[in-house]
């Protein structure tokens, strides 16, 4: 493996997007629509709060599932996309490097950009504690819950992205995926087969960010998103090296 050419093209993917306009844009909208649900959130977290209700179980249970069906496309949509609209892949895959070399690299640039637009919102953490004095562990397993699931999310729409030189189909992919996984977690609630339920129990993000934001850090989850991680990524190496046999 060459570490220098994956942090190459991670830093080549990473400047792509401050490049663009588009990234600026969706930063903004990105921010503005924390900030407002944030504004929300801290209306809730003062008329609701008791001592089993953490501050960060109200933004999971609103604010961050909704920037997650926009944010992740759009982040995503483009990575593979656009390099097979404009015939870049094949340059990209010419070059002395492996597939899995150009997956990683794509990765860590998206999912990089992903983390540097989540810090600014520390910024409400701030004004959180100038109000209110909130029990700083739930705070961080809640962030760290943001990060893995958005890394956990950002594989899935790499992959997506892998699928199609459309972007616009790449985006609705990784939505109606993201939307699918969300909706698990609401139909442990009506499967009368105990089994299935305890199924859905565990591979339901809902209850896991839940379980972040009260502090609670189980391992299996960890490496259920390792997992499904290692496994997004297998699926588009080989997906880029299906385009040599054929």
């Amino acid at each position: 493996m060459k570490l220098i050419a994956i942090y190459a093209i991670a830093k080549k993917e990473l400047q792509s997007y401050f490049y663009s306009p588009i990234a600026y844009v969706v930063m903004t909208v990105f921010l503005i629509i924390t900030g407002i649900l944030f504004n929300t959130t801290l209306e809730s977290f003062q008329s609701e709060f008791t001592p089993d209700h953490e501050p960060m179980e109200v933004i999971y249970g609103s604010s961050f599932w909704i920037t997650q069906l926009i944010l992740i496309p759009t982040i995503t949509m483009r990575l593979f996309s656009e390099d097979k609209r404009t015939g870049y892949i094949e340059v990209l895959l010419s070059a002395p490097v492996k597939d899995y070399e150009v997956v990683l690299g794509k990765y860590f640039g998206a999912s990089i950009y992903y983390i540097i637009l989540w810090l600014p919102t520390w910024i409400y953490v701030y004004i959180l504690f100038q109000l209110t004095t909130p029990d700083i562990g739930p705070i961080l397993t809640g962030f760290l819950g943001v990060i893995l699931i958005g890394l956990f999310f950002t594989s899935i729409g790499l992959l997506a992205s892998a699928l199609t030189k459309n972007q616009v189909i790449s985006s609705v992919i990784c939505f109606c995926i993201i939307a699918i996984i969300f909706s698990i977690g609401k139909l442990k609630e009506k499967v009368e087969n105990e089994t299935l339920s305890t199924i859905f129990q565990q591979v339901s993000l809902l209850d896991h960010s839940l379980d972040f934001s009260k502090g609670i850090i189980d391992t299996s989850y960890i490496i259920y998103y390792i997992s499904v991680i290692v496994l997004s990524l297998f699926a588009t190496v080989r997906i880029l090296e299906s385009r040599k046999w054929s």
